[in-house]
């Protein structure tokens, strides 16, 4: 096998899609396209993996070469309706702000032909990778309705304006939407390994994805802080009392919030109130109290140095070894493992 032959991309592999749009992101494009084929050669050398990699090809409306926003030179392989289906299609990052804000609230801005195809794609239960602010362009597609999305920070009121169907999360590092879980998202461009990572996984397992994880410097490692986010960032509930009971917990939960005490203030008793939470929730009110104080720990631990028998006390577990086995139940780290991976570096003076 030649060297050329080891990074090209698998005639036989999973079928994946990357749209080149008007102003896309340069990085976005070939930074995806690279994980992909990198994946392959991962596949190529290590025998105990069945060979089987991906098929990468970038897609256009014309499926002709032209200039990209910044003048480089971009060769599509394709049209968007050339050839299909696809196992995976990847939204690249648009940069132009033009196509993030559009004249008005509603104007559309992107072509219908691709709009479609996305939709085409995902009613046949295909997978939708979104880079940064490519969650405009799934909006305007309607994938996103009565749903979570999340964006760059500084478009984060464009697009709550022009998408009001959507819950906007910015900045997320990673977020799944859509029917399930099959659209994945990243809230910034520097995100976009974050991203591209579980599509591989959803193809070709986790123990494949760590290893190219490994070999090519990629940080993944099946994140416990975005997990635990998803968990207690649901969307609102249509339960008015318990709407309100999870306002109340997020404010008390460190503090001496309980069961009983939510249940109180929305007038319930606590066996129908947590069966109503439980309903709307998913969880039992007593986990969304557990997973409020992991969260606030969470937090604690990263940003000081505050001893974890401390931080127990601040959460509101008066038994540090009850915190600790509550910590690792939600994270699957020990509060010590978990400070020494995500602590953050101080201020620069």
């Amino acid at each position: 096998m030649t060297l050329r032959e080891a990074w090209a991309p698998d005639p036989q592999g999973w079928k994946i899609g990357i749209l080149w749009i008007d102003n896309a992101s340069l990085v976005s494009v070939y930074g995806a396209y690279e994980d992909f084929v990198s994946a392959n050669h991962v596949t190529q050398v290590e025998d105990e993996y069945d060979g089987r990699g991906f098929r990468v090809s970038i897609l256009s409306e014309s499926g002709v070469p032209e200039r990209g926003l910044m003048g480089a030179l971009v060769s599509p392989d394709c049209r968007f309706d050339a050839t299909g289906p696809w196992d995976a299609l990847i939204v690249p990052a648009v940069m132009d702000e033009g196509s993030l804000s559009a004249p008005a609230s509603g104007t559309d801005y992107y072509p219908e032909s691709l709009k479609h195809l996305l939709r085409l794609h995902l009613e046949s239960g295909g997978l939708v990778a979104g880079l940064c602010t490519a969650s405009f362009l799934l909006a305007e597609a309607g994938l996103l309705d009565g749903d979570r999305a999340t964006t760059h920070w500084l478009y984060e009121d464009t697009f709550r304006e022009r998408f009001p169907k959507v819950e906007v999360v910015p900045s997320r590092r990673v977020l799944r939407a859509g029917p399930g879980g099959r659209i994945i998202m990243g809230g910034a461009s520097a995100y976009m390994t974050d991203v591209i990572l579980p599509v591989i996984s959803s193809f070709a397992g986790v123990d494949f994805t760590r290893e190219f994880a490994r070999r090519f410097g990629k940080f993944w490692h099946d994140d416990p802080r975005e997990e635990h986010a998803e968990r207690i960032e649901r969307p609102h509930s249509e339960d008015s009392a318990v709407s309100v009971a999870v306002a109340w917990l997020r404010e008390r939960a460190c503090s001496g919030g309980t069961v009983g005490g939510a249940a109180e203030h929305v007038n319930l008793n606590e066996r129908t109130f947590t069966r109503r939470f439980r309903k709307a929730q998913g969880m039992s009110p007593a986990d969304f109290i557990r997973n409020m104080k992991v969260e606030r720990a969470r937090e604690l631990l990263e940003r000081s140095r505050i001893p974890a028998d401390e931080v127990a006390a601040r959460v509101g577990y008066a038994d540090p070894a009850a915190f600790h086995r509550a910590f690792k139940k939600e994270t699957g780290m020990s509060p010590g493992a978990y400070r020494r991976q995500f602590k953050l570096p101080p201020a620069p003076v």
